[in-house]
């Protein structure tokens, strides 16, 4: 049998297996096959991403789309095929989220929702003509569960019978009152006869901004909100309430979880003429955050004097401190004091403003059990400050302040006297307001750092504090070095080649002292394992050789050599600190004047 004849065998042989796998073979692409069930369910997946993202920039235009424009660009898959069509139009739920454009268009969505719960959104300050859309709507709040509407001034008498009778289907309400970016600017419009109010309400999420109708009476204010957002422009606040009215819209959501207040606070209380309710208990209030114009620390502690706050974690409070600090001490004491232990500590004094956060997490205690790993606890990202793993901190305190060098070091100090201090393990400071002796009383009591990161070198005041024992001979206690424990000291963003004049020594940089502080530590037993410089400047490479000889571990990143080192060992960098050799006192061993 020769080639020919087995090549006819073969396609012999083959064809009736051609025959059978072409009639066997699908017709249709495989996702053709997917059930209408589950398409269905990919579409709505689609549909809320379009809706609920931000429009992108369009390539070829120099503009944004509006929300309402683009929110509807998801109904281009279902032109794709009959089959996508069909399925879509029959799917209620896919067409649930009604984004507020015009009438016509809206009274299409709603055919195609059936009986769905609705989620409305009607962005009307900058689509004014899609208020009669809006009605249309509103015609079936009865299904709306939750309704998100910004609008201008103008139009809310058109919206006030539904205001007024808000339906009990409604779990979500989102309402602004004009652009964002009017605040006191808003037009005058009589608001007397309006008001938020549901006969029946179940709301859990309440988000209001620049509403004037907007009260602590109001019903909304229900015991089924989770999550509160309530805030007015500069000058629509400030009205004189009685301190029992707030405390009842507290006690009216026992299960409240998160409330952040802006100007609907009044910086004034008029006296109560019966008993208010007494201390309200928040059990589940884990985020409190209080801000006003001309709020004071007075009104802010009444509040929280009177509230019981079992498990808050985050308080943020922005006011304007008076003469004195006792008022602002007692209520945040007591809130400390419910942290058993704190493991980490991040402390920012600036001109302004007074920043704590603490960790106190079993996760930030794991982290830090490993000292070698601690340098990579604090993490500055877009979103503020937090841990490894994006580890929040547990508590946060911030405080606007206008006197700086008065009450911020009182208020810190204050703060940190009532705190459980004990077990803190990493220390983080950024600010240039303490001097020496708040330096060394803020480490005599965080005297179990093992990791210290500072930011923006503080002058020389922070260097003296390092040098000094934990307290003085006479105050009948150990005569060590303040952290005797410390293992790292990070220095972020300083200027180490800074000069500093002191009496009796004439001049020397900021690295030259440290290293002769490192030696010192050494010398008592309290030797660093480890320094780090990010983004430092030192006057001497010389200088980071120094530290090496010293310490070990010296690990630099991007920084900065001032001068270039000299040839000749006459020239040569001497860090042989020996004892003797500086005639200094142990506490005040050098005089830095104003500087310090």
């Amino acid at each position: 049998m020769d080639v020919e004849d087995l090549r006819c065998l073969a396609v012999r042989d083959a064809v009736p297996v051609l025959e059978y796998a072409a009639l066997t073979k699908p017709t249709t692409p495989p996702i053709d096959r997917i059930p209408v069930e589950i398409l269905c369910e990919i579409f709505k997946h689609y549909a809320h991403d379009v809706i609920h993202t931000p429009p992108p920039i369009l390539a070829d235009e120099v503009r944004i789309p509006s929300s309402q424009e683009y929110a509807y660009t998801w109904t281009k898959v279902i032109k794709v095929c009959r089959r996508w069509h069909d399925a879509a139009l029959s799917c209620p739920g896919l067409w649930s989220d009604i984004v507020v454009t015009h009438s016509q268009w809206i009274a299409k969505v709603l055919a195609r929702t059936g009986q769905t719960p609705l989620n409305v959104l009607a962005g009307l300050s900058y689509n004014p003509k899609g208020i009669d859309a809006l009605k249309l709507v509103l015609q079936e709040m009865n299904r709306v569960f939750s309704l998100c509407i910004s609008l201008p001034p103008g139009l809310v008498p058109d919206l006030a019978e539904h205001l007024r009778n808000l339906p009990p289907s409604l779990v979500s309400l989102e309402l602004t009152w004009g652009n964002w970016y009017e605040t006191s600017n808003l037009p005058l419009v009589d608001v007397s006869d309006i008001y938020l109010h549901s006969q029946s309400p179940h709301l859990r999420h309440i988000s209001i901004t620049n509403v004037p109708f907007m009260d602590w009476t109001s019903s909304i204010l229900c015991p089924t909100v989770i999550t509160l957002s309530w805030k007015k422009p500069r000058g629509m606040g400030g009205k004189k309430i009685r301190m029992s009215v707030i405390l009842a819209a507290f006690k009216a959501m026992p299960l409240l979880e998160s409330a952040e207040l802006e100007n609907v606070i009044a910086n004034e209380i008029e006296q109560d003429s019966v008993p208010g309710p007494g201390v309200v208990k928040l059990p589940h209030l884990r985020t409190l955050k209080i801000h006003g114009d001309y709020l004071t620390p007075e009104m802010c502690t009444s509040l929280l004097h009177n509230l019981s706050l079992p498990a808050l974690l985050s308080l943020h409070l922005s006011c304007y401190p008076t003469e004195t600090v006792s008022y602002i001490l007692a209520p945040f004491s007591a809130l400390l004091q419910n942290q058993s232990r704190i493991h980490a500590l991040s402390i920012k004094l600036s001109g302004y403003s007074l920043q704590i956060h603490a960790w106190t997490s079993p996760g930030a205690e794991r982290h830090l059990s490993d000292v070698s790993s601690a340098s990579e606890f604090f993490i500055d990202d877009a979103y503020g400050l937090t841990g490894p793993g994006d580890l929040k901190p547990n508590i946060s305190l911030v405080m606007n302040l206008r006197d700086v060098y008065n009450l911020g070091t009182r208020i810190l100090l204050g703060f940190c006297k009532n705190m459980p201090l004990s077990d803190v393990k990493a220390l983080r400071v950024h600010t240039r307001v303490l001097s020496h002796k708040q330096w060394r009383e803020l480490f005599a009591m965080l005297d179990g750092i093992a990791f210290l990161q500072i930011q923006n070198f503080p002058a020389p005041a922070l260097l003296q504090a390092l040098y000094s024992r934990r307290a003085r001979p006479d105050e009948n206690v150990t005569d060590r070095l303040v952290m005797s424990g410390l293992h790292t000291l990070q220095f972020d963003d300083c200027s180490l080649s800074d000069v500093y004049a002191h009496e009796g020594e004439g001049q020397e940089d900021a690295m030259t002292y440290l290293l002769f502080i490192l030696d010192h530590r050494r010398a008592g037993g309290s030797q660093l394992q480890r320094l780090i410089l990010q983004r430092c400047s030192v006057t001497t490479s010389a200088q980071l050789d120094a530290a090496r000889a010293i310490i070990g571990e010296v690990d630099c990143t991007n920084v900065q050599t001032m001068k270039q080192d000299k040839g000749g060992d006459d020239d040569e960098f001497d860090v042989a600190f020996k004892d003797g050799q500086r005639q200094v006192d142990t506490y005040s061993h050098i005089d830095f004047g104003s500087l310090a």
